[in-house]
This record gives C-alpha cells, structure tokens and sequence, in this order.
C-alpha cells in the first residue's frame, strides 16, 4: 500500500499541453474501457505533465477516446474515433478527433502496430494537429515510437517517445499504465 501511495503521488507531483497517443492500433471491443495515466516529460525546457485518458469500444473496429492533460501551462481535453483499418500483423489504425487547449484544434493519428505473442506490443507512426490560433493556423507534426507490455489480461504498461517534426511540436517522453475493464 505505501508503494502505491508512493507511485500515485509522484504521478500527480509531476503534472504544456499536447496530448500524445499512448496506445496501440488496437480498438476496444464493443462496451469495453480502458483508463490510462502517464506522466509526460517535455524533453525542451524539461516541462512535466500529466495526462489522463479513457475510452470505450463503440463497435468491433471503433473506439471514442478523451484525453486530458494537466500541467502548468492552458489544461488540453480532447476526443477522438479510431478507427481499426487492418488487424493482424501489422495492426494498422487512423484516429481523427478535436481539442481544446487555450485554443481549438483538430487531430489525426496513423498507428501501425506489430503485436508479439499478446504480451508485447511496438507501435509507432505519425501525429498530426491542426491548431488555430487568433491569426494564425499552426501545423504541429510528430513521429511516435512506443512499446505497450501486458503485465496482466486487463494492465498495460507503456512508454512512448514522441519526436517533434515541425514547429511547435515538441519532443515527449511518456511513461505510464493502461487499464482495460
């Protein structure tokens, strides 16, 4: 119990606001959740976050994901529909959604995924938003790389690098757990 304490205080000591993709190609089954909490480092400036994220399974290859991330910067909270394209080896899915981050945004994700024997995971591929601002509109674009390992049937635990390819992108370094009920 002391460890678990330990663990969810230094979580919450640790909460800029993007949120990233933290998870496989992989939908949730229909009426299936998943919760899910990583702290997030900002690799530039070493900037530390939290992001919380649920989702549940709409159909057979489609989930609604929110995505909340607290920090000392505007709070984000975002949705978005993935949608399973191609199961099997490679898992290949496409998430497109909106946020709200002191200004209004709209995303996009392509996650290829290559399951290994159901325990392990390594996904990567590219995130995009499109963010506007007063005057501006900005095009924020990184590559992902992660590992998810199923330490039990229902808890995932990842860790996923995210490389900023444009400007503002920033890199990000996330580290967290994964529950599916």
């Amino acid at each position: 119990m002391k460890n678990t304490a330990y663990i969810v205080t230094l979580i919450i000591a640790v909460s800029r606001a993007y949120g990233q993709v933290c998870n496989t190609a992989s939908t949730l089954r229909p009426a299936k959740f998943s919760l899910g909490v990583a702290p997030i480092i900002y690799v530039r400036g070493g900037d530390l976050g939290l992001l919380v994220d649920g989702g549940v399974g709409i159909t057979r290859n489609i989930d609604l994901s929110f995505k909340l991330v607290i920090n000392n910067g505007p709070t984000y909270f975002g949705g978005d529909f993935e949608f399973l394209l191609l199961s099997g080896m490679p898992m290949i899915s496409l998430a497109t959604g909106m946020h709200s981050a002191g200004n209004i945004g709209v995303d996009g994700t392509l996650n290829i995924t290559f399951p290994i024997q159901r325990i392990v995971s390594l996904y990567g591929g590219l995130d995009a938003n499109i963010e506007f601002y007063n005057q501006e509109t900005l095009f924020p674009l990184w590559f992902f790389l992660g590992i998810q390992v199923m330490a039990r049937k229902t808890l995932g635990i990842f860790m996923e690098i995210d490389g900023g390819i444009s400007s503002p992108a920033p890199s990000i370094l996330d580290l967290g757990i994964n529950i599916y009920f």
